[in-house]
């Protein structure tokens, strides 16, 4: 059997890797929330609904330190799972509901809308912006969903994507906040504040924790 010459098989081989190049990729931007188990409860997610614009917000304890994963460095991500990461009846696949300028700085979403896991969220991939302990009801985010559509309490989860500071290695990790997220009601006098783009809490849903 003749072989091909050196020259054809680089060229056949580059070709292959182009192809490969440029083939549809069908990424996952969020993790299996099953496949998470592991809960923190020094870090609170808590979410409002003021005329349908849902806020997502975070509370850090100070000082929170882990004896599984060491001292918490900060949060740079926060999936949001509106049927514990199942498919979701009511949103198309197509769903763009972010509310941009609501996004805290320096954060994005990642690919956006999953609809097999039912998922979206918002991440960010520099320490400039990780949300630190002893923040107290840091915007991350909002959404508009669908007309008729509501998030169901009882079937919604987070999962939170943690930096740790062990010794001299830094190691992030999905970790879901013990007992999910909090529903805060909303004072009248914030519509006020989101008609200016300031949506905020008060501090008395502030929960401190402790390991």
């Amino acid at each position: 059997m003749k072989k091909l010459p050196m020259y054809m098989v680089t060229l056949v081989l580059l070709c292959f890797g182009l192809l490969i190049g440029f083939a549809p990729i069908n990424a996952e931007p969020w993790p299996d929330y099953i496949s998470h188990p592991d809960t923190v409860d020094y870090i609170s997610v808590l979410y409002s609904n003021i005329n349908n614009l849902w806020c997502y917000y975070l509370t850090i304890d100070s000082n929170a330190f882990d004896p599984r994963f060491g001292e918490l460095i900060g949060v740079k991500g926060l999936a949001v799972y509106l049927n514990a990461g199942n498919l979701v009846e009511g949103i198309p696949d197509d769903w763009v509901g972010y509310e941009t300028s609501y996004t805290r700085t320096g954060w994005d979403y990642n690919g956006g809308w999953e609809p097999n896991k039912g998922a979206f969220g918002y991440i960010t991939g520099s320490p400039s912006y990780y949300v630190l302990p002893g923040e107290i009801n840091a915007l991350i985010g909002a959404a508009l969903f669908p007309i008729g559509f509501t998030p169901n309490a009882e079937t919604q989860g987070f999962l939170l994507h943690v930096a740790y500071q062990d010794n001299d290695m830094v190691n992030t990790f999905w970790v879901r906040p013990e007992g999910g997220g909090i529903a805060v009601p909303e004072p009248a006098g914030v519509l006020a504040l989101v008609g200016i783009g300031v949506p905020a809490l008060w501090g008395f849903i502030y929960r401190r924790r402790s390991l």
